[in-house]
């Protein structure tokens, strides 16, 4: 009993699920081939095209669905009666049938049902039937009289070409698809068109320069971005000028059609101030500065066209140089609000600059930023005349050989707008290498400036630069301006290590504070050729002695360690040492162990060392930037002991060419004069020695070793003839040339001998006169 109970359970529940199981039916779907913009009150506008797909195997003759507008829409202009209950219907509708109250050649909707693999195309007789139900709504039926076999869709194109869109709309407009369910079609909607007022946009061709005595502008385009933007006005679109200025009345303008409706554009005419008809040309108001482009109404299709041959003229006095930036408005919707129509100027050029480069203080062919001439107008840089690049901040056109321009500046002429404008080679003005010049070979041409960018310029900067270098641009030409070319970075600083000792003049071997140099970036100190020497010099009366070590305590710097010595250079002694190769990381280089000698003139305060050498000034070899050979100092020991004022009050003078010199105003004979060799002076050793104080017995002379030593108070210094080495108290100095003998006297360069006793000197090229003074 239980199991047929189950059995009659099972057998319900199949019969209701075949009961619940309709055949499944699929039926036509709508989509949107295009839809376009309209302007609300538009009697003709032309929306979208909507396409129709019904699956072969689902259609049934007699399903119809109804198509309808949007309330207050009609298939047809208002001026337009549709024929209530009239059924229309073609043979062909291989090419479209023409839904039409009056007229059959002009087309309102069209229903178009193509060739292309669709089942309702057929050359012998209709597959459906269009008819209308009101001036909003058609009806299409299905007959299916001549399928053609082997499709599997059928596929109707709804195009709308000439429909009244009232005041009221705005916004997406969709076609409603209203049909009965289970029949071929199903219901829905799809979006044909967009109503919104519309705009206008206006554009120029061209920036074109106008001249204080007026000109044209470029050509104006007008571009409606729907049928109708453009509105029925005298004052459709207006074009305000600034101050200054007026749209020229002897203007001969021609307005041409691009595309759309013709009648909605103005006529090309003459600009009058004198009100012109409605829709046929140009009316000028406020003083001629505003133009009124009028429209005869709204364009059935968007409209595009050109106006060519509008001329300004310029009130001097109060016109602004620049740009000429006028004002867009009027009864239609424009775009932009404001327009530059030309730029206004004279004859000049304006100079900027741009991407200024970080360049090294004490290298050579650093490049720079680059350099920007703007003309005003075309023919600004006049031909045959120069233009001059200066530089400021510590910086030289770059040299190679020395004395010889070796630049690479160069025209960008990828950046630039040239117009026909060149320039000629740059040479270098006058002998400091600050200025060069360029001649300007041909002029611009044409109606716009011209633009030159200069790149790729190389310098060479001063040990001691820092902050800006600025070019100045003028000559001839009519350029004038400056601008920011590099930003100059120190490549090395240094730093005492530890507290400052305290000296006292006139004292032997006192130490200074241990001297860290630290690179600021990789390859800062310089290994390359003659640009190897790194050195830390001392001021005048300061005499160090060889440190116990210079060494590389970071980085990767790699020195001569056995290269280090005492260099004395104008006047300074300096400890040198030599670099083999440069860093690939930012090193420092540590001088340790380092005691010097205090004369007596040494002024109390800071003792400052100072970084200098070739390694850290590739200027220095050939003397670009005299006096001006510093990378950085600090500042070592303080010297707290006051100078005498005099000590021996001894005052001495040696003349060329004589054998009597002075001492404290007292004459005496010597048995040799000095004498110039080689642009250096050399006086004898011995009778400075005597005139500085230094007793007979005081001075020796080993003519083995032929070897002079002076002993002055608790200095010994010593040389040898043919020898570069001169030892104060057994330090190393290295001199650029050696003793020599003449007339059985050790003959010196003054400045070596008065330094390491302790003097000064002065040399006086009118007189031909050393004097030393202690």
């Amino acid at each position: 009993m239980r199991k047929s109970r189950r059995l009659v359970s099972i057998i319900l529940a199949i019969a209701m699920i075949f009961v619940l199981a309709a055949p499944a039916f699929a039926s036509s779907t709508y989509s949107q081939v295009s839809a376009n913009f309209a302007t609300s009150n538009s009697n003709a506008a032309p929306l979208g095209t909507a396409k129709i797909a019904i699956p072969t195997a689902e259609m049934t003759a007699g399903d119809s669905v109804n198509i309808k507008l949007p309330q207050d829409f009609s298939f047809f202009p208002n001026t337009e009666t549709y024929p209530a209950g009239v059924t229309v219907a073609y043979p062909d509708f291989a090419t479209a049938a023409i839904v039409d109250a009056q007229a059959p050649a002009t087309h309102y909707v069209e229903f178009n049902s193509p060739n292309v693999s669709n089942s309702l195309f057929s050359a012998a007789a209709n597959n459906f039937t269009v008819a209308f139900v009101s001036e909003r709504e058609v009806k299409l039926t299905l007959t299916n009289a001549a399928l053609t076999a082997g499709c599997e869709n059928g596929y109707i194109y709804v195009k709308l070409l000439n429909v009244f869109v009232p005041s009221s709309a705005s916004g997406d407009v969709s076609i409603s698809f209203d049909a009965q369910p289970g029949t071929s079609f199903a219901s829905g909607s799809v979006v044909v068109g967009k109503v919104g007022s519309g705009s206008v946009e206006l554009s120029i061709d061209d920036v074109n320069t106008i001249t204080s005595t007026g000109g044209n502008i470029s050509t104006v385009n007008v571009k409606e971005d729907r049928p109708g933007a453009l509105r029925n006005s005298t004052k459709s679109i207006k074009v305000k000028l600034p101050s200054g200025f007026e749209w020229n009345t002897a203007s001969a303008v021609t307005t041409t059609n691009k595309w759309g409706t013709i009648g909605a554009q103005p006529a090309g005419a003459n600009l009058t101030a004198a009100l012109t008809a409605a829709g046929t040309g140009y009316t000028l108001t406020d003083n001629n500065r505003t133009l009124q482009i009028n429209s005869a109404g709204g364009s059935v299709a968007a409209l595009y066209y050109t106006i060519t041959g509008l001329g300004i003229t310029v009130d001097e006095s109060v016109a602004k140089a620049g740009d000429i930036e006028a004002i867009v408005s009027g009864d239609s919707s424009t775009t932009p609000s404001t327009l530059v129509i030309g730029r206004y100027g004279d004859f000049s050029s304006s100079v900027s600059t741009s991407d200024a480069k970080d360049v090294r203080a004490g290298r050579t062919d650093e490049e720079i930023g680059k350099i920007i001439i703007d003309e005003a107008i075309a023919g600004s840089l006049i031909a045959t005349r120069t233009v001059t690049l200066t530089l400021t901040g510590g910086a030289k056109w770059h040299q190679s050989p020395i004395g010889t321009l070796n630049t690479n500046l160069r025209i960008d002429t990828a950046s630039s707008d040239q117009r026909g404008l060149t320039l000629g080679a740059w040479a270098v003005v006058g002998d400091s290498f600050e200025t060069i010049k360029a001649t300007v070979t041909t002029a611009s041409t044409g109606s716009k400036p011209a633009k030159i960018v200069l790149e790729k310029g190389n310098v060479d900067l001063s040990a001691d630069a820092t902050g800006e270098i600025k070019v100045v641009v003028a000559g001839t030409a009519g350029a004038s301006g400056e601008g920011l070319v590099a930003n100059v970075v120190k490549p090395v600083t240094v730093a005492a290590d530890g507290a400052l000792p305290d000296l006292i003049i006139g004292e032997q071997n006192q130490a200074v504070a241990d001297v860290i140099v630290t690179e600021n970036m990789k390859e800062a100190i310089d290994a390359t050729g003659a640009n190897n020497v790194l050195a830390i010099e001392f001021p005048a009366g300061v005499t160090p002695g060889l440190p116990k070590s210079v060494e590389v305590i970071e980085g990767d710097l790699q020195l001569d360690k056995s290269s280090p010595n005492i260099g004395y250079v104008n006047d300074k002694f300096r400890i040198n040492v030599n670099v083999l190769s440069t860093s690939s990381t930012p090193s420092k280089v540590k001088f340790s162990g380092i005691t010097v000698t205090t004369d007596r003139t040494v002024p109390t305060g800071g003792i400052a060392v100072k970084v200098k050498g070739t390694a850290v000034d590739q200027t220095a070899i050939a003397g670009l930037f005299p006096g001006s050979t510093t990378a950085a100092k600090t500042n070592v020991a303080n010297c707290i002991t006051a100078s005498p004022k005099q000590e021996t009050g001894a005052n001495v003078k040696f003349k060329i060419g004589e054998n009597k010199y002075t001492a404290n105003g007292v004459e005496k004979t010597m048995d040799v004069a000095p004498y110039i060799k080689d642009n250096r002076t050399f006086v004898p050793v011995r009778y400075v020695a005597y005139a500085l104080g230094v007793n007979e017995d005081n001075v020796l002379w080993d003519n083995d070793t032929q070897k002079v030593t002076i002993l002055k108070g608790d200095k010994v210094v010593q040389m040898t003839i043919g020898s570069k080495e001169l030892l104060v108290n057994g330090a190393v100095i290295t001199m650029d040339v050696a003793p020599e003998i003449t007339n059985d006297r050790t003959m010196l360069p003054f400045r070596f001998i008065a330094q390491a006793l302790g003097a000064k000197v002065t040399w006086d090229e009118a007189t031909q006169t050393v004097t030393i003074v202690i």
